[in-house]
């Protein structure tokens, strides 16, 4: 037999580095079909139909919550201690946050020891962003002791309340 000369390797030449995994699937078919479905993603967001570009935007873009706020103006000036037979009234304010005119429906109530009794109702409509404000006249109370006047609107969960008491 006939020794094979011996090949001593290069230090200068390092051996071949395996390639990472995401690098295997960037080349090659796969990853020439990934980057064209991205590309065409991307040319259908920009230049393709409104409804497209509209849900991205609602997607990655948080919108506003719309909602109604409700309060009494001048809260120093609820009739929260009156006389017998005394006649009072107060003011209550809409504001209309829900980005689109609204109509609002409400009730305002009066709670005693005798029960729950409406007193008023009638209907606001408010502009997007507006306020409207509405006068109550409270109709004298024939019972003495504490009392709760609310005013609800009709359909959705605002509502508001004083505590007062009419004096013997």
């Amino acid at each position: 037999m006939i020794p094979s000369p011996r090949v001593e390797a290069d230090p200068r030449i390092t051996p071949p580095v395996p390639l990472p995994r995401w690098r295997k699937y960037a080349a090659g078919p796969p990853g020439l079909l990934f980057t064209a479905a991205l590309l065409a993603a991307f040319v259908v967001c920009v230049i393709g139909p409104n409804e497209v570009r509209q849900q991205l935007a609602y997607s990655f873009v948080r919108q506003p919550t719309p909602y109604t706020e409700i309060y009494f103006l001048q809260p120093e000036a609820l009739p929260t201690e009156t006389a017998r037979p005394a006649r009072s009234q107060f003011v209550f304010e809409i504001h209309n946050l829900e980005g689109r005119p609204m109509t609002y429906e409400y009730v305002t109530t009066r709670k005693t020891a005798a029960g729950v009794k409406s007193f008023g109702r009638g209907r606001l409509q408010v502009g997007a962003g507006h306020r409207a404000h509405k006068l109550v006249k409270v109709p004298p109370s024939t019972e003495t002791g504490p009392f709760v006047v609310s005013v609800a609107l009709l359909g959705r969960p605002e509502s508001i309340d004083f505590v007062g008491s009419v004096a013997k």
